[in-house]
């Protein structure tokens, strides 16, 4: 996408690189807010301020706007992983890490491995498919709250 709207793998790489920069700032102040505010609470603003990060997706159409939403989405997205991390750690014990790391990995993976073959249909028979595509990818990072923000993550996690 970001190729295809600047043109040049350079200019990808300097907006990422920019992007990179900003969002450690954003990760230490992630951190700072997570201890003050609390991290299921910081967990649902990251969720929030994600799905308006690949909504805002839809409207980058030149390289500012570009610039601004992948930078306000990857900032987005530590609001949301960090908390979200934070959580599923507290409840790993050193007897079941393997497993749990295992089971959340398998997770992320068999819902991409649900999710594909649509949006490879999607890219086939849309004029349009990046903005289904987004659509698709905002309204899916609203569940990260489920997947251990909102639900008990120590009994959805519970393994022997």
């Amino acid at each position: 996408f970001l190729i295809i709207a600047l043109g040049t793998a350079q200019k990808v790489g300097y907006l990422a690189s920019i992007a990179a920069f900003l969002t450690i700032i954003v990760v230490y102040l992630a951190g700072r807010w997570s201890d003050r505010i609390g991290s299921f609470k910081l967990l649902r603003w990251g969720t929030v301020l994600y799905f308006f990060g690949w909504l805002g997706c839809l409207f980058a159409d030149s390289a500012l706007r570009i610039f601004a939403v992948n930078s306000f989405k990857d900032m987005s997205q530590r609001f949301l992983l960090l908390p979200w991390q934070s959580a599923f750690y507290r409840v790993v014990r050193p007897e079941n890490y393997f497993q749990l790391v295992v089971l959340r990995d398998m997770v992320f993976n068999a819902s991409r491995v649900l999710v594909m073959p649509f949006i490879i249909l999607i890219f086939l028979f849309v004029a349009n498919p990046y903005l289904i595509v987004f659509l698709i990818a905002a309204f899916f990072s609203l569940l990260y709250p489920l997947v251990g923000g909102q639900l008990p993550i120590e009994k959805s996690l519970k393994l022997s």
